[in-house]
């Protein structure tokens, strides 16, 4: 690199012209580095190959030094170091520094900008002393501004000395040196500030005066101390003049401008201290003197003026002084005075006070020499001067232990007049001062709480009175050492801490505190303690009265209050137990409310105990809990103890207490509502961790309690409205305790209370008596909250039941949580931006499966991924684990979000914008191109498979095609049955279970294709389930009649029997009433709270919810029972007979029989199948037991048909007969025949009653005639 023109070194390669190429920079000297000699260029030196030559440089260093950052003292450091440096100084590898001079140094001036002076030793060329610049004379030595060409001073030679020239007659002739030195020069100046109302704050003349106040004086500067600096006049905006013009305190204009129309001050005053518009001539304020005085218009009596002794000391220095300040500096120890002091002098008035110093005390305070003695003098002369007299004097100034206590006393001449404003402003500033110096501590002050004895409950006002001079400074306010407050500024000296409702949480020590000056502090500390509210106990609570009646009333209270019943014209009754009658002339519903009130009374916990009176003499219900009620009046029942609220219940129909509901709240989460109501920035994260704190120690009795959860997702609310509308930011530890709060809500265990709370969406709730929309729902929309106001930064947080992650979302997001849900956006846009993302482990536990149609067939199986990016996205995919928490054969996934406006603000999952991509492996894919919370719905279906789907079906049509059969077949041969009752019965029987099994066959494949369909249909699988429900039951009742006449005929027959028209309407009323009013009830309690049918729209009866099964299992397997009861005493019974008798015995024998037989086969047969029923629902996974059921199930119709009809040998015949006949086409019938089928029904009922003897009961026909059999 150095053979090239560029090259300005030799040997070495150390040195070149421009940049290296390819940013190659010098390495490590190596011995390697020696470059070849090369043909000298022509415009360079020849290099040489001797030792390097040492060059002497000199370097012209400037510094410029802000005079505001450094103290005035910092030259004669600077120059005391150079003097001390030991030189030579190794600067690098082959430089050195010999020497280091500081030759001119340049400070401010006010006539030419900047003075430079050389150092000793040091002058500058003579040329430049030659002009009006020059402030030096024989050698150059200073000069006013800066030197041209950057010429500063050099070293002094004999060449230095400037010849004389004739001394220019606008300047001093300037002398040799020595310099001469000054007395100081005191000066006055004027520094007007315009200053525009409109860009600064109205308190801005305050903060000035404060500044003034505080500042420390003397202000030291280089050759230049300001000794005081005074605000004397302020021009504000006005109106009618433009400007109106005011003194400050101890300064006033003189008399003859305030003469004139544009005065506003007043003249008794005898100062001119107010004008209209700016000053003429800028002749602003000066300082009040006798001068000041203005006359009188009248003339008033001559006064003696006495002048008072002044001082004039002032602190002579080095160089010469330009004071910018009106008075100068006095020293306490020496005073001179000017003039002679009168004869008689009044005694001065003095001025004490004390501050108290934050510091340990040292005796060396004392000394006047020390440095806290001089600072302390200093402001309190200071202020005096300023504030009450330019005469002002130190007498005693004394020092002493409790801390550091300062004792001050100050002197002002008679003559001048001291207020107590005046006094008050003194003591305010020199308190500032010492302040602004060292840490004071100031305790002066009040705190008032409001009321002075208080409640639980109560509204509190706690207020704390601030010292003057504090009152622009904000207010801190503290509970127990922790922040909870603070306020800009107190109020007239007066600053109010409130509590709406004081809870036993709040009590403890609260402070409120000023920080101010140099650590100074002011504190003022009360202890609350509040007293435990009443807790009153009214029984009854609400309960119903008969006319004529009375009830015992009773008020009962914690200790420490006294109890008394008030009725309901104000009257005090006294003490209870206090029995009330009613008049007997009462109206219906008439109202009578008392009430118990404590002594000392706090409103807010009174109780009402009301009776509704009625005229009726009994009521429907009666409970020791809830009271007396008629049917659909609701009965309210107390608490346990730490819980507030009511439980309450339903009187119903059966004269028992229904729907209980326990509204009963935690009085720990309770108290947190209340809090949650009040927060701010400082006590959000306070009250988040008390709340975490709370919900881990209570967790069990929380997720058991409905009301209580209500009321935990009203909290989070509470505090999402909050944090929002502070636009506040929690930080992480306040998430995490958030997050741990919640989480609790989404376990396992709560899943019973949120499928209460979601089948109650719309139900009043203990929290506000007002119709709430979904809680699940609401619980949800806590977390799409949530992402707006945690940090601005990226966070990470785990906790058991949720996972919340805020990161950077780049171009393309890829992630996957708790290898359970993967979520990727292809394209995130180009700007950089974050996006929140929250992953529940259990809210399937929390959220129901209702989807578009407000049922669904389907359930939450996945985790809940809630998605937040800061920017739109039109495209993103999620991959989720299926979660089987039910043991369920799962299918049918769906991708879906939660729609907060579905059902009127219920809410409920949705589909649109969302599909499956695939489903494989226990994995759903979805893709969806929108962002919210994410889930999937799969069905928890019974095992489905093409064998168990053909059973069904296939035995079903069966089942059905021998009905249809038996009920031709009964139809053929209804005309052939004899006036035999049992027999005809029997018949009836059979018509009737064959029927009922058919209409029931019917209805179940309704309600199988309802159940199957995309879009469900509730009401007609609600009618569906009803009438399958019914006629299933009618088939078993209608068994039931047949095993009851099998018993009455088998037991009864020598004692007589009932009619065929009574045993005909006994069958009808049990066969189809009984059922019937079942079915009824069964759907009136269940349909209205969504119970009747199953969860997942199964056209059945409900299982998990309400158990509504059990209104067909129940009755059902009982009448197996009792039928296996029935045959066993038949069987007995006909077997220990004997055997004979006429015909018509041999016949009635014949049909009991038959009927034994066909209930013996079809009893067991029923019972068998709906066992397995019932294992179905035991077992639901077990697919063996869904097999024989089905199959089971469709065989029903066949065994009817075979047990029932084709067994019975006189069937056959009478088939047979009939046959025969239809091929001779024989018309003859019998003449006990002659009315034919179902159509005579009614006339055979209305027919003779028979015979109460043996067999031959219904043998009124010709005995033997071949058209009537006894079958």
């Amino acid at each position: 690199m150095c053979n090239s023109n560029t090259s300005c070194s030799s040997g070495l390669c150390t040195c070149i012209y421009g940049l290296p190429s390819n940013d190659e920079f010098c390495q490590p000297i190596t011995s390697n580095s020696t470059c070849p000699t090369s043909s000298p260029d022509p415009t360079t030196p020849i290099p040489t190959t001797s030792p390097l030559p040492t060059y002497e440089i000199d370097l012209v260093l400037e510094l410029r030094l802000p005079l505001s950052s450094y103290p005035s003292a910092q030259l004669d450091v600077f120059r005391e170091a150079l003097r001390n440096e030991t030189f030579l100084i190794p600067s690098s590898k082959f430089v050195n520094i010999t020497e280091l001079y500081l030759t001119t140094v340049c400070y401010p001036n006010s006539t030419y900008g900047l003075q430079c002076q050389c150092e000793s030793g040091f002058a500058l060329p003579c040329d430049m002393c030659n002009s009006n610049t020059s402030c030096s004379s024989g050698l150059c030595t200073c000069i006013y501004g800066l030197p041209s060409n950057d010429e500063f001073c050099q070293p002094i030679t004999s060449n230095s000395t400037c010849p004389t020239s004739s001394p220019d007659p606008t300047t001093p002739i300037p002398t040799t040196s020595p310099l001469p030195t000054y007395e100081p020069l005191f000066f006055n100046v004027v520094i007007n500030l315009r200053i525009p109302a409109a860009r600064f704050p109205s308190n801005m003349l305050e903060l000035l005066r404060l500044a003034l106040r505080t500042e420390i004086y003397p202000i030291i500067l280089p050759q230049l101390k300001v000794l005081q600096i005074n605000l004397t006049t302020v021009c504000s905006p006005n109106s009618a003049y433009g400007l109106q013009c005011k003194c400050e305190d101890g300064f006033a204009l003189p008399c003859d401008m305030c003469t004139s129309n544009i005065s506003c001050s007043d003249v008794s005053n005898q100062t001119c201290s107010c004008i209209n518009g700016l000053p003429l001539n800028d002749e602003f304020c000066q300082p009040e003197t006798n001068i000041s005085i203005c006359p009188v218009p009248s003339t008033a009596a001559p006064t003696t003026t006495t002048a008072l002794p002044t001082t004039n000391t002032t602190v002579p220095t080095p160089s010469t002084a330009v004071p910018t300040t009106v008075t100068p500096t006095p020293q306490p120890p020496s005073t001179t005075p000017t003039s002679a002091a009168p004869k008689t002098t009044p005694l001065p008035k003095a001025i004490t006070g004390n501050i108290t110093m934050d510091i340990t005390f040292n005796s060396s305070f004392n000394d006047k020499s020390s440095t806290v003695y001089i600072t302390i003098y200093n402001a309190t002369l200071e202020e005096c001067k300023s504030r009450v007299s330019n005469s002002c004097a130190v007498k005693n100034l004394a020092f002493s232990e409790g801390s550091t206590i300062v004792n001050y006393e100050l002197n002002v001449p008679s003559t001048e007049t001291l207020t107590d404003t005046n006094i008050k402003l003194t003591k305010d500033g020199i308190l500032t001062q010492v302040a602004s110096k060292y840490p004071v501590r100031i305790t002066d002050g009040q705190t008032l709480v409001t009321p002075s004895t208080f409640y639980v409950g109560e509204r509190v006002n706690l207020t704390c009175t601030i010292p003057s001079v504090l009152e622009t400074y904000p207010v801190l306010w503290t509970h127990d050492r922790r922040l909870i407050a603070t306020s800009k500024g107190s109020a007239g000296g007066i600053s109010t801490y409130i509590f709406d409702k004081f809870l036993q949480y709040n009590d403890g020590l609260y402070e409120c505190q000023i920080n101010w000056g140099a650590n100074s502090t002011f504190k003022l500390t009360l202890r609350l303690n509040s007293k435990p509210a009443p807790l009153i106990d009214a029984e009854p609570d609400r309960d119903r009265l008969t006319c004529s009646g009375q009830r015992t009333l009773t008020c009962s209270v914690n200790t420490g209050f006294t109890v008394t019943l008030i009725d309901s014209d104000g009257k005090d009754l006294g003490a209870t137990p206090y029995t009330y009658v009613a008049s007997a002339s009462c109206t219906e519903g008439t109202e009578v409310k008392f009430k118990c009130r404590s002594k000392p009374n706090v409103i807010e916990y009174e109780e009402v105990i009301t009776l509704i009176l009625t005229t009726r003499q009994s009521f429907d219900c009666s409970d020791e809990i809830y009271g007396n009620a008629l049917v659909g009046d609701m009965g309210f029942g107390d608490c346990d103890k730490n819980k507030e609220g009511k439980k309450t219940a339903v009187c119903m129909a059966d004269g028992k207490y229904g729907d209980k509901q326990d509204n009963c709240v935690l009085k720990v989460i309770a108290d947190l509502r209340d809090r949650s109501k009040n927060l701010n920035e400082l006590t959000i994260p306070i009250f988040l961790e008390d709340l975490r704190n709370a919900t881990a120690a209570n967790n069990q009795e929380i997720i058991e309690s409905p009301a209580t959860i209500i009321v935990l997702v009203k909290i989070f609310e509470n505090v999402a409205t909050k944090s929002s509308s502070l636009k506040f930011n929690i930080s992480e530890n306040s998430t995490r305790n958030f997050l741990e709060s919640a989480g609790l809500l989404t376990i396992d265990d709560a899943r019973r209370s949120w499928g209460f709370l979601n089948y109650n969406d719309t139900r009043n709730t203990t929290e506000d008596n007002l119709l709430r929309g979904s809680t699940s729902s609401s619980f949800l929309d806590v977390f799409e909250r949530l992402t707006t106001f945690i940090g601005n930064g990226s966070l990470d947080i785990y906790t058991d039941s949720i996972l919340l992650n805020k990161s950077k979302l780049t171009d393309a997001f890829s992630r996957e949580f708790n290898s359970s849900v993967e979520i990727e956006i292809p394209d995130a846009g180009e700007k950089e931006t974050f996006i929140t993302i929250i992953i529940f482990a259990s809210m399937y536990n929390v959220l129901p499966g209702r989807d578009e149609v407000n049922t669904s067939s389907n359930r939450v199986h996945g985790r809940v991924a809630l998605v937040r990016p800061e920017v739109d996205i039109s495209n993103i995919s999620l991959t989720f684990d299926v979660i089987n928490y039910t043991n369920n054969t799962l299918g049918n996934p769906k991708c879906v979000f939660w729609n907060f406006s579905l059902f009127d603000g219920l809410g409920g999952w949705s589909d649109d914008g969302c599909s499956l991509v695939y489903f494989e492996n226990e994995t759903v894919s979805c893709n969806c191109n929108h962002t919210t919370s994410f889930s999937i719905l799969m069905s928890p279906n019974s095992p489905r498979s093409l064998i168990l789907d053909y059973i069904t079906y296939i035995g079903v049509g069966i089942s059905m095609a021998c009905l249809v059969i038996c009920l031709i077949i009964e139809a053929v041969i209804w005309r052939k049955i004899n006036k035999n009752a049992t027999s005809y019965l029997r018949h009836v029987s059979i018509v009737n279970i064959a029927v009922s099994l058919l209409i029931a066959n019917i209805w179940f494949i309704i309600g199988a294709a309802i159940s199957d369909a995309d879009k469900k249909n509730p009401p007609a699988c609600t009618a569906a389930t009803f009438f399958i429900h019914f006629f299933y039951l009618a088939l078993f009742f209608w068994m039931l009649a047949s095993a009851l006449l099998l018993l009455y005929r088998t037991v009864s027959v020598f004692e007589g029997g009932l009619s065929k028209i009574s045993m005909l309407i006994i069958g009808f009323s049990l066969g189809y009433g009984a059922p019937l009013i079942i079915a009824t009830i069964t759907i009136a309690a269940t349909a209205p709270s969504n119970q009747y049918i199953r969860e997942n729209v199964v056209c059945w009866l409900n299982w998990e919810g309400s158990k509504a099964l059990l209104a067909f299992v129940i009755p059902a397997l009982m009448i197996v029972a009792i039928n296996l009861v029935i045959l066993i005493v038949v069987l007995y019974k006909i077997l220990r007979r004997r055997v004979g008798g006429n015909a018509a015995q041999a016949g009635e024998k014949h049909v009991l029989v038959v009927i034994a037989r066909s209930l013996a086969v079809l009893t067991p047969f029923f019972g068998l199948t709906w066992g397995l029923g019932v294992g179905t629902l035991v077992d639901p996974e077990n697919f063996g037991i869904h097999i024989a059921f089905a199959f089971f199930n469709s065989l029903q119709g066949f065994f009817i048909l075979v047990f029932g009809t084709l067994l019975d040998k006189k069937v056959l015949s009478a088939m047979t007969i009939r046959s025969l006949t239809s091929q001779g086409r024989t018309q003859s019938t019998s003449a006990g025949t002659s009315s034919s089928g179902l159509s005579k029904l009614f006339q055979r009922m209305r027919g003779n009653r028979g015979s109460r003897s043996g067999y031959n009961v219904s043998s009124t026909g010709q005995s033997g005639s071949g058209d009537s059999f006894n079958t």
